[in-house]
């Protein structure tokens, strides 16, 4: 007795979200705040920088120069 009832109301409002869906417009945006890096900021960069250079160093195979 009551299912029909609920099977319609479900309906009903999945029919208003539909309607509702094509008729409101689409509004994205989007907002990003840049700003310079700090002094603190570029010494974590700069450390890691100089670590990854040591182990390019240390695990590049010897230069052309240096082989026979």
């Amino acid at each position: 007795r009551g299912k029909p009832w609920i099977i319609g109301i479900a309906v009903l409002f999945a029919a208003v979200a539909l309607i509702v869906s094509y008729l409101v417009k689409q509004e994205w945006s989007a907002t990003a705040i840049t700003d310079k890096p700090t002094v603190n900021a570029l010494g974590g960069y700069y450390s890691q920088q100089q670590f990854l250079r040591n182990l390019d160093v240390r695990t590049l195979p010897a230069t052309a120069g240096d082989q026979p």
